[in-house]
């Protein structure tokens, strides 16, 4: 996540996909997590759509998660394709120039093709991952305990992004010249991401054994003889699809601090793709006035803005990490609405700040903004799957999860089908950051007169 957020974006710029198509290629995101969570989760869960036969046996994949635990294969698998989808994206120059792309070509085409699979992999691994991890941390954690847990996940995540911005905003290639090759070196920072890449692969892994190995399920989170689903009929956990999907949908539609949660993520997430998707972007090109053209003599003030952006999310992802483990005490003595709230209305006035940043062009007044933005987005990680693991029937767990990643998703494909052209147009990326300025504090008052109760 944080080699996506701090230099796709410029990447594929620089492969040279106009600004206003470039938001397209994040429609990944959305598209795969609409899809590929709520199934993920629903599957999870233990709750797949073929019911099972007179023996018991609901199939290979029964099998598996009998022996395994529910959710630890989904973990693997993701794992898997969330490295291939690595691969294919720092590496993406060198094949689309071994498929025939021309060095000075103004667009690489097959680079772009190479490089929006990749991306499209990773977005579906990363959220498969991220609804399964969740949804595990509520099995195998006492209840009590979650305001810390999923603080310390959150922490944890603050650490990866932390390191994925350190990867992106370090110049490999003159220390490595081997990394150097005729489709991908020192133009554009080309090399430097490949290498960044190859390292985020070793961390993938590292990181998916270690979970696997101690992430263990116990017997009650197993399969769908699970204690949670004792009081269900036999063969109820595996139900068919739509019913199964009414069902989750009922239970939202009943529980307003469920329906809440989903509406306040909804809104809020417009600002934070929005940054997501061009803070670096604007750092580089609308505070540092770099062009991302290889050609152009403003390149190098571009490829500087991206590493100065890099460097400053480092610090965002650090102060998120040591703000977030202050969350389970201030979850007891203001609340999580209370909590909730300011942070969103903190994240608004960030938002907003960005109009003065870009008239002064002020470098540093940039990275503090990035910096600051950290603690916030920590909260906004934390609480919503706090409230839905609180909330939700365990038998539901893990789908209604993928669901608060479908209300994250919806402004992901606004943003996506409308962002580019929206910056084309107006020619500056703070018309999107005060968008989400506003929906942040529609988003505080939702939070406040229905999660407060």
């Amino acid at each position: 996540f944080g080699l996506q957020y701090a230099l796709l974006t410029p990447f594929v710029l620089e492969l040279g996909v106009p600004v206003r198509w470039a938001s397209i290629i994040w429609l990944g995101g959305p598209i795969t997590g609409m899809v590929v969570q709520p199934f993920v989760g629903r599957l999870s869960d233990g709750r797949s759509s073929v019911r099972r036969g007179e023996n018991g046996s609901g199939g290979f994949m029964h099998v598996v998660t009998k022996r395994f635990g529910r959710r630890r294969p989904f973990l693997a698998l993701g794992g898997c394709v969330l490295l291939l989808a690595q691969l294919l994206v720092g590496n993406s120059a060198d094949l689309g120039h071994l498929l025939g792309d021309g060095i000075t070509d103004a667009l690489r085409i097959r680079a772009v093709l190479i490089f929006t699979l990749g991306f499209w992999l990773l977005d579906a691994s990363n959220n498969a991952i991220w609804v399964v991890s969740k949804s595990l941390t509520a099995d195998i954690v006492p209840e009590a305990q979650w305001p810390e847990a999923f603080s310390y996940s959150t922490a944890a995540t603050g650490l990866g992004l932390a390191l994925g911005y350190v990867l992106g905003g370090v110049h490999w290639s003159p220390r490595l010249p081997w990394l150097k090759t005729t489709a991908c070196n020192d133009v554009g920072g080309c090399a430097d991401l490949r290498f960044a890449f190859l390292l985020a692969c070793v961390s993938c892994v590292l990181a998916n054994l270690c979970t696997l190995l101690v992430g263990k399920e116990s017997g009650a989170s197993r399969g769908s003889n699970s204690q949670s689903h004792s009081h269900q009929p036999e063969g109820d956990a595996h139900t068919p699809l739509l019913e199964g999907e009414c069902r989750a949908w009922k239970v939202v539609k009943q529980n307003q601090a469920l329906s809440s949660a989903y509406l306040v993520t909804l809104l809020a997430w417009l600002g934070w793709i929005s940054l997501q998707m061009y803070q670096t972007e604007f750092v580089a090109k609308e505070v540092f006035q770099g062009s991302p053209d290889q050609t152009s003599p403003l390149n190098k003030a571009y490829v500087e803005g991206v590493h100065a952006a890099s460097r400053a999310l480092v610090i965002n992802a650090l102060l998120m990490t040591l703000t977030t483990y202050a969350i389970p005490k201030a979850i007891r003595s203001m609340g999580k609405a209370n909590l909730w709230c300011l942070a969103t209305l903190f994240t608004a006035l960030l938002l907003a700040a960005s109009l003065a940043i870009r008239k002064t062009h002020a470098k540093d007044g940039a990275s503090l903004w990035l910096a600051l933005l950290g603690p916030v987005y920590g909260v906004q990680q934390t609480i919503p799957f706090l409230v839905v693991s609180e909330e939700a029937p365990k038998e539901l767990l893990g789908e209604l999860n993928g669901y608060l990643n479908v209300a994250l998703c919806i402004p992901q494909l606004l943003v996506s089908l409308l962002g580019g052209a929206v910056i084309s147009i107006v020619g500056s990326d703070t018309l999107l950051f005060g968008l989400g300025a506003v929906c942040d504090l529609v988003a505080a008052g939702i939070c406040m007169k229905f999660l407060h109760r």
